[in-house]
């Protein structure tokens, strides 16, 4: 349940869980026939850090509780941040050629991305991904 979030977030959110799942799963099986589609995938999940951004500055619940508006900013940047530094260190080809370095190099964005999803489900009460979708189970279940 979203905990009386609006809509847009609630939507955007799943948005940005899907494509992070998929850019996962893509990096993990490291298919040099997918490389193109990580590459746009990539770019998508870039243009909706800022969505979710938005979003978050819109969000009723977060704009009445300062404390909340300032959790979700830091750990969006966070995640943003490893996040580009891992894109910027490991281009899509670099994935291909060694999907298990690129694994191990990116558990620094792995951790954040975890810390913020975990946080949207404390602190505001939804569950942007199917657990059967999770990070951890694709991990587990492609290795």
């Amino acid at each position: 349940m979203d905990a009386g979030l609006s809509a847009d977030l609630s939507d955007v959110l799943r948005a940005f869980a899907e494509t992070e799942d998929e850019i996962v799963h893509l990096g993990v099986v490291a298919d040099s026939a997918r490389m193109h589609e990580l590459l746009a995938l990539r770019r998508l999940f870039v243009e909706q850090f800022g969505i979710v951004n938005a979003a978050l500055q819109k969000e009723p619940r977060l704009v009445q509780n300062a404390d909340l508006m300032t959790q979700a900013m830091r750990l969006l940047a966070a995640f943003r941040s490893r996040n580009a530094i891992n894109q910027a260190d490991w281009p899509v080809i670099r994935v291909r050629d060694d999907p298990i370095a690129y694994r191990e190099a990116s558990q620094h964005v792995k951790e954040a991305s975890r810390i913020f999803w975990q946080w949207t489900e404390d602190a505001l009460g939804i569950r942007a991904r199917n657990p059967a979708q999770s990070l951890a189970n694709r991990d587990a279940r492609i290795v």
